[in-house]
């Protein structure tokens, strides 16, 4: 039987789809113990949440945890063929997204400089829900894997004319090109960078809201 034939984004998909969905699904089972334990600390005392007790505070805090994870499995899986999220869109895509990739970082004892939380809002009126923080999650990723093993993800953000460029320093951009032109096909409208000390994507500014933490220069 011949060997299936993949593109570069393919294979870096599956890559990113495996060591991802472990996290996932470890905080998918963190969640479902808490929500277990607010609602058994609840039935032990409905009073609770007249009296404006913590559980019931957690419980709201695990409901919206548990909304992103929902949001984010359906990345997962329109990443893999799935279109499961169809129009629904995240404000927060990009952040939630890139956090997976940086909590695989932290297991090999590597930082992701700064946290995903400087990373801008999505704009309500993108069409697509999954395409735009699964093909940036595969740049964060891409980037890690051509510096050292011990070496942290620096990134960081730059406005160019109307566009926002997520620029990652240090980054080697050898061998990448197929790669990058595959993320152009997946997001028109981008343009792969690369420069000298390293290589990163400009994106349409129109995109994003207001950049979190005022992070683009």
């Amino acid at each position: 039987m011949p060997s299936r034939e993949t593109s570069p984004l393919q294979d870096a998909t599956e890559e990113l789809l495996a060591l991802v969905l472990p996290v996932v699904l470890e905080r998918m089972r963190n969640a479902s113990r808490r929500l277990q334990e607010c609602s058994e600390r609840l039935m032990r005392d409905p009073e609770r949440i007249t009296r404006g007790g913590r559980s019931f505070a957690e419980l709201e805090e695990v409901q919206e945890e548990s909304e992103r994870l929902g949001w984010v499995m359906g990345v997962l899986a329109s990443a893999a063929g799935d279109d499961l999220l169809l129009a629904r869109r995240e404000t927060y895509g990009l952040a939630l997204i890139v956090d997976l990739v940086g909590e695989v970082l932290a297991h090999g004892g590597r930082a992701l400089e700064p946290l995903a939380t400087e990373l801008p809002d999505v704009a309500p009126h993108l069409d697509d829900g999954w395409r735009l923080p699964w093909g940036v999650g595969v740049l964060f990723r891409r980037a890690a894997c051509s510096l050292p093993d011990s070496a942290p993800l620096r990134w960081r953000l730059e406005r160019r004319d109307e566009m926002l460029a997520v620029l990652f320093p240090g980054a080697d951009p050898d061998g990448l090109a197929p790669l990058l032109a595959d993320l152009e096909a997946l997001l028109p409208g981008t343009e792969a960078l690369v420069e000298e000390g390293g290589f990163g994507m400009a994106f349409p500014d129109n995109w994003f809201a207001v950049p979190a933490g005022g992070g683009a220069s």
